[in-house]
């Protein structure tokens, strides 16, 4: 009984690191510097979190300007004493994590503003999967066995439109197709109104040809 029971214990506690594991590794890891949780009481040392920050400047460039990168550095420590001073309430509780940071985003402080990129990248960084098995369901049914020749380009714009796209009841066609009358070059679809053309019934034409 107890035999099965570790076994039990030690495949779940296998499943979690499989799962998690990339938050023990670069860059995820980096962002373990603005858990405030784990700070001493005091504060943490002026050059804690100074390597980390870099390293994470680097790996988010992309992202990131110039500028982002020479003046976060130097608000990190800014940023450090504005957590310490924030992370209590009045009444001397430890504030929870994500009540501070969403006020500081709110709040968005000058002196903090090109740190708070990596504070933005960090809240948005899910541990869940969900999202990309919503996408692979969308590209089954977007792409499917009767659209098989469908290009990636085409492809990744339905994609956009199925995932962030309004919805059906709150779509407006008219700024769409007016836009594209305007580019189209073909045939005189620039006289056209395309949401006050009539679909003829196809039926009533059949009769009517007979």
């Amino acid at each position: 009984m107890f035999v099965y029971f570790d076994r039990v214990i030690d495949s779940a506690l296998f499943f979690l690191d499989e799962r998690f594991g990339a938050f023990n590794e670069a860059p995820l890891i980096y962002f373990k510097i603005f858990n405030f949780c784990t700070w001493p009481e005091q504060g943490p040392p002026a050059e804690y979190g100074n390597s980390s920050v870099s390293k994470l400047l680097l790996h988010f460039q992309k992202v990131s300007d110039q500028d982002v990168k020479d003046s976060a550095l130097g608000e990190w420590h800014v940023l450090k004493q504005y957590l310490l001073q924030r992370r209590k309430h009045c009444t001397g509780k430890l504030r929870s994590f994500s009540d501070v940071y969403v006020t500081l985003l709110i709040e968005q402080p000058e002196d903090v503003g090109n740190i708070l990129v990596l504070v933005e990248i960090m809240v948005v960084i899910s541990p869940s999967t969900a999202g990309c098995e919503r996408s692979f369901h969308l590209v089954n049914l977007v792409k499917n066995k009767l659209r098989t020749r469908l290009g990636n380009d085409t492809l990744n714009i339905l994609l956009k439109i199925a995932e962030s796209g309004a919805s059906i009841d709150d779509f407006d066609p008219n700024p769409v197709s007016d836009l594209w009358l305007k580019l189209s070059n073909t045939g005189n679809k620039e006289d056209l109104r395309v949401w006050n053309v009539q679909v003829p019934n196809i039926i009533s034409v059949q009769n009517n040809e007979k």
